[in-house]
């Protein structure tokens, strides 16, 4: 289903803000039950009071695009959820039809449409795509991202997009495991798909969620919650976080399992760990969004 009401709205992410600033492109929303630890009311408020640069259909959104150096393709709902993927893939299809440098940024815990697969594979050095994948239980996934495809089909997605020259980020977010088996456990299984570079973050919990995770059955989430005890700025937003010296030793963890198997792991510290710029040398922080386009 094509969206038709698309705008173009100034980012609220610290590491949009580069040269000429990369914006964000809203349109549709997540269908079924939204992930858990998504406050949605307070993430639907948020975008609607964003300041719109633009808004139209896909020509005349993609029109506008030119003058940007990139842009963060639906933060509203995943990307490539049934809801929005049609409309994901003619947004793709026409922006690098009309320019030569623009780089789209998606991040997705779904599967993409075939024609998209070959449209991203076409256009693989111009493109930002970070995949998904917090656990290696289904448990997890179902109960806490119970409309987002599940671990076989995930995997089986950066597999083909990483073997056919993306180069697909990990994103290992929100994390909750505390326990150095668990961290391997997943590594091992999402070093199978090629996949050689990773961005971290822990989970952070609403306010309107915590009774939720610290109770939950499910006992990896329920000591994670329970363990985070500090209520933070994060960015747009307040939660529940881990204390900041748990925080590293668990980033310091992830990273040293993530490289010896071969994945490169930065921390996201501009919005939602802001609290280790300064505090930590022992890690890379991605404080930026990156590519080659973007760079003078």
């Amino acid at each position: 289903m094509e969206q038709k009401n698309i705008q173009i709205k100034e980012s609220p992410y610290a590491c949009h803000q580069i040269d000429g600033k990369i914006p964000v492109i809203v349109y549709g929303s997540c269908a079924g039950n939204v992930c858990k630890y998504c406050d949605r009311n307070l993430f639907d408020d948020g975008f609607d009071k964003l300041p719109t640069i633009h808004g139209g259909d896909i020509e005349s959104v993609t029109d506008q695009l030119e003058k940007y150096l990139g842009a963060y393709l639906c933060p509203s709902g995943d990307a490539f959820s049934p809801r929005n993927r049609e409309t994901t893939h003619n947004l793709l299809k026409r922006i690098f039809e009309k320019t030569k440098r623009f780089v789209p940024s998606i991040i997705t815990k779904n599967t993409p449409l075939e024609e998209t697969y070959k449209l991203l594979a076409e256009n693989k050095e111009r493109v930002i795509l970070g995949y998904s994948l917090p656990s290696y239980d289904e448990r997890f996934i179902k109960e806490i991202e119970p409309s987002s495809a599940i671990i076989h089909e995930r995997l089986e997605t950066m597999r083909r997009l990483s073997h056919s020259g993306i180069k697909v980020i990990w994103h290992a977010m929100p994390l909750v495991y505390l326990k150095r088996e668990d961290i391997e456990k997943l590594v091992e299984l999402v070093a199978t798909t090629g996949v050689k570079k990773a961005i971290m973050s822990p989970l952070a919990i609403p306010n309107q969620k915590r009774d939720y995770f610290v109770n939950h059955h499910l006992p990896e989430l329920r000591d994670f919650a329970r363990a985070c005890t500090e209520f933070k700025q994060l960015g747009t937003r307040k939660a529940w976080v881990l204390p900041l010296e748990e925080l590293i030793q668990m980033s310091e963890e992830f990273s040293e399992i993530s490289d010896n198997f071969g994945i490169k792991t930065e921390i996201c510290a501009a919005t939602l760990n802001p609290r280790l710029i300064g505090a930590t040398h022992n890690l890379s922080l991605c404080t930026q969004i990156k590519h080659k386009n973007f760079k003078k």
